[in-house]
């Protein structure tokens, strides 16, 4: 795979889009994405690896005088959104001046060469924005029962290893709750309760329960 060179076919879309060509990347002229669309459908047909290209690899931003050409890795730095290899390609030389010309540059490197490869005729889509994802949450443990159950199991760990609980040597013991509360937010109570008093035993010495 090389990179194309379709200067001739430009010249030759600058007379069939004679109208259109006129129009070309003049700002807020409402035509004036008209002729790079018309050309770059017609080389897509030729040439699928041709496209229209999205400036900074924003596909709504569209180039008013670029193609996006899909190549190999070692013919550019430019690089799609997606990662794949690629340049863009000037076609308008002087483009929304006077006196505008085909032209066919070539940009390989990161900076110029990249872009968002748009087929034409596609209706281009903003990126989506990654959408906020409802927080997990699972009921708060039941004191009379689960929590309660808890502070057996506590009081068990302990004991088994011959301290008492609430122990005096143990001035922080209640951040065996606050964990064990914390956790209950993101697993289910059975879950969260396990977890905190294997690690609470095997910090005490105490054997599994």
């Amino acid at each position: 795979m090389s990179i194309p060179n379709y200067l001739e076919d430009v010249k030759a879309a600058k007379v069939k889009y004679a109208d259109a060509w006129t129009h070309a990347h003049v700002e807020g002229d409402p035509r004036k994405h008209e002729w790079i669309t018309l050309f770059a459908a017609d080389m897509h047909a030729k040439d699928s690896r041709v496209a229209m290209n999205g400036k900074r690899g924003n596909p709504s931003d569209l180039s008013m005088d670029a193609l996006n050409i899909l190549c190999t890795s070692a013919e550019s730095s430019g690089r799609t959104p997606e990662g794949l290899p690629c340049v863009v390609v000037d076609v308008i030389g002087g483009a929304g001046g006077p006196n505008p010309q085909p032209t066919w540059t070539v940009f390989t490197n990161a900076a110029e060469g990249s872009g968002a490869h748009v087929i034409p005729g596609a209706v281009p889509q903003p990126p989506i924005p990654p959408q906020p994802q409802p927080p997990v949450g699972f009921p708060y443990p039941d004191e009379p029962t689960a929590v309660l159950a808890f502070q057996t199991r506590l009081k068990a760990s302990y004991n088994a290893v011959g301290r008492k609980f609430p122990d005096e040597q143990d001035a922080d013991a209640f951040r065996h709750f606050t964990r064990y509360g914390y956790s209950c937010r993101g697993m289910a109570e059975p879950d969260a309760a396990n977890k905190h008093i294997k690690e609470l035993r095997a910090e005490l010495g105490a054997p599994p329960e």
